[in-house]
């Protein structure tokens, strides 16, 4: 009898609307709750066939609860730095467990990121359960076994001591001026042969030399060059007729520098080496085989005190330990173009068992256009530098690399006609130093910071993304677990795939809206009333129905 069916039709109805007046009780009781997504109820007809076409048989409704776990919430600002919001699809990984070293416990997953270090110093949000992350590595490297949930540990911002590291590269950026007076010479004048000028055959000097004669250069580095008089014709090669034309093959010699004023011919040699000129037929002209040690200029002296330089600054370096020295680079420009003589010293010469503190001695040479030849630049200076500390201090030696910029460019150590300035350095390295804070990136890395300076990654925050994320099981403590509907999780790096990114020092706000909320209430309160009606008019029927009996 369709009046029976009205009556249930109505009873359906009260049924379905006080299923959609609990889920509005829901949302509205956790307007405020963070990371919490609203859920609906949608309604859909209950239909009984009909056993004619021309007899209705009443059927209801009935309802489906949709959580819509998908939709974004609206990240609102927070003064701690590990509240976190996830903008983008994805979930944090949290369990019940906190023993970092644990792998028992029920893993979920939320979006509620409001996480607070607990006594322990686990991050632990108001629901009480721990965030976790995969932990990085001296290395900076993450596990790569990112598919299982054992691979996590419980993110803990407490256990990590101070830190001191040790220096190991410098870079610097500097000017030598390139018409900064040479006061380290150390020329060698030769008796060189009476004649009428410079330009004259040496045929006609007196004494004079034969055709065929030879004159050796031997450097203290090993540069040695042999040149033949030709008493007559043109001269090719190494050959030479005059003074001059001599004086031009010696000044091409690398390592060696001559020059003619009036008929006297001066030789410079490295300073650092010893220079020797020998005749085969020619000891007429030079006399025996002469050997002479130019310098005035000896690698150790800047670091000695006993040569003033040119230009030197002093950078803070630190050691194993964190203690903090000075390490001096000393430079006195060379006799030679493009070249500077360099040393690198640590003051107090008495912290380290090197003389004088003195690490490395070279040269340093230029390109005529003032950028750094590194090429020919001594290796004792772009080798990296050993430091043998003393002892007694308790440290390890250790080894700097020292970046004067890159060859042929003006990004490091330059020349140029301007005054000898340290532009700028960067020293690696810092003192012992204390946990201040950690701060997390959009890319979920937890970095500790300490107070000299130092950070260090310590997590990375996987983020767990499903195929249909509104097909999660809601738990209390706003959090979901995996079901056959939501598909199986996929941890992500945060950015990669899916997964989105993390905000931190801000927290994602409940996704109800209130005025809708109230709406709804409002249109499902009517919706009640109405089936209740349905049912006492359907009882009234009933009454009358009753009565024709009587």
């Amino acid at each position: 009898m369709s009046i029976f069916g009205a009556l249930f039709s109505g009873v359906s109805g009260l049924n379905a609307n006080a299923q959609a007046m609990g889920t509005i009780a829901d949302n509205i009781s956790n307007v405020n709750t963070v990371g919490y997504k609203r859920t609906e109820t949608r309604f859909a007809t209950l239909v009984t066939t009909p056993p004619t076409a021309t007899f209705y048989t009443p059927g209801g409704v009935k309802t489906a609860v949709r959580s819509l776990i998908d939709r974004q919430g609206l990240l609102t600002a927070s003064a701690t730095n590990t509240h976190m919001g996830l903008v983008g699809q994805g979930f944090f990984l949290v369990s019940d467990i906190s023993d970092p070293t644990s792998t028992t416990g029920t893993f979920q997953y939320t979006r509620a990121g409001q996480f607070e270090p607990d006594e322990a110093g686990n991050l632990r949000n108001a629901a009480g359960f721990y965030l976790r992350g995969w932990a990085i590595d001296e290395d900076g490297a993450i596990t790569t076994n990112r598919s299982s949930l054992t691979a996590t540990e419980t993110v803990n911002i407490a256990n990590l001591t101070g830190t001191a590291a040790a220096t190991t590269d410098i870079s610097l950026q500097a000017n030598l001026q390139s018409s900064q007076a040479v006061t380290v010479t150390g020329p060698q004048d030769f008796s060189t042969p009476t004649m009428a000028s410079a330009d004259t055959n040496l045929t006609a000097a007196t004494p004079a030399l034969a055709n065929g004669n030879t004159i050796t250069v031997q450097s203290g580095s090993g540069t040695t060059s042999t040149f033949t008089f030709l008493a007559a014709g043109t001269p090719t090669g190494n050959q030479f007729q005059t003074l001059n034309q001599l004086s031009a093959l010696i000044n091409a010699v690398d390592g060696i520098a001559a020059s003619v004023t009036g008929t006297t011919l001066t030789v410079t040699g490295d300073p650092a080496n010893t220079l020797t000129i020998a005749g085969t037929g020619a000891a007429n002209l030079f006399g025996a085989a002469s050997t002479t040690t130019p310098a005035t200029y000896t690698a150790g002296e800047l670091a000695a005190g006993t040569e003033t330089p040119d230009f030197e600054r002093s950078v803070q370096i630190f050691d194993s330990k964190g203690g903090s020295h000075t390490l001096t680079f000393a430079y006195i420009k060379s006799q030679f173009a493009n070249r500077w003589y360099t040393e690198a010293y640590i003051e107090p010469a008495t912290e380290t068992t090197a003389t004088n503190g003195l690490l490395a001695s070279g040269m340093t040479m230029f390109n005529t256009d003032g950028s750094i030849d590194l090429t020919n630049t001594s290796t004792a200076l772009t080798d990296p530098i050993t430091i043998p500390w003393l002892p007694d201090l308790g440290i390890d030696n250790q080894s700097i690399t020292i970046d004067f910029g890159t060859d042929g460019g003006v990004d490091g150590l330059t020349q140029l006609d301007a005054p000898s300035a340290l532009i700028d350095f960067d020293v690696n390295g810092a003192v012992f130093g204390q946990l201040t804070g950690v701060t997390i990136d959009d890319l979920g890395v937890v970095t500790a910071n300490f107070d000299n300076g130092i950070t260090r990654a310590i997590y990375k925050l996987p983020i767990a993304t499903f195929s249909n994320a509104n097909g999660l099981e809601a738990r209390s403590g706003n959090t979901f677990v995996e079901t056959d509907r939501s598909g199986s999780f996929v941890l992500q790096e945060a950015g990669v795939g899916a997964a989105g990114l993390v905000s931190s020092a801000s927290i994602e706000a409940s996704t109800v809206d209130l005025a809708e909320e109230f709406t709804r209430m409002i249109v499902t309160q009517q919706a009640f009333s109405a089936a209740s009606r349905i049912i006492t008019t359907a009882d009234e029927l009933l009454d009358e129905v009753v009565r024709l009996k009587r």
